[in-house]
């Protein structure tokens, strides 16, 4: 999900998701989300503590954040696109003519498809493990639960996937 080597197109291509992420699960810490280097800086913690239990839904959120609320918001004010979208797609004649770059979200339009793991340990070990299935990009998708149990009851309409024939 994150890369802390390297900021390919921009400044905060990766950093602006980390502080994202810890601004979500951890508001208390106050992380800033501007910083000089990411690299050499180190401006993040390797992991924090989250102020409150994480639930299913706090990840599903994290997945799917567009930074909603922060001065960064890619749903509100310049950064929205017609209606408000956050998806920004590129090769348009401006982008040649105006630089600098679009914020880079955690829930990125271009994403095939998204997985949430959740351990539960108080379930026997046959049917703790679920895996959170979203066919799409998280902010468009439909979470679907598989355990342990449907790989050996052969879920058969997730099978076989294709882009070109439903079944």
């Amino acid at each position: 999900m994150f890369s802390i080597c390297s900021e390919y197109d921009h400044k905060y291509y990766t950093g602006r998701r980390i502080w994202g992420m810890f601004h979500l699960l951890a508001p208390s810490q106050n992380f800033s989300a501007e910083y000089g280097n990411l690299k050499m800086d180190a401006p993040y913690p390797f992991s924090v503590k989250p102020d409150k239990k994480v639930s299913l839904a706090d990840i599903m959120k994290i997945m799917r954040y567009m930074y909603q609320g922060t001065p960064y918001d890619m749903t509100a004010g310049i950064a929205a696109g017609p209606f408000g979208t956050p998806d920004r797609y590129s090769g348009g004649a401006g982008e040649q003519q105006v630089k600098g770059n679009w914020e880079r979200s955690i829930g990125l339009f271009r994403t095939s498809d998204s997985y949430i793991v959740q351990a539960r340990s108080w379930m026997p070990a046959a049917a703790g493990g679920i895996t959170w299935f979203g066919s799409h990009a998280a902010h468009g998708t439909c979470y679907v639960p598989f355990g342990k149990l449907c790989a050996d009851l052969s879920c058969s309409s997730f099978l076989l996937a294709s882009g070109v024939q439903y079944n």
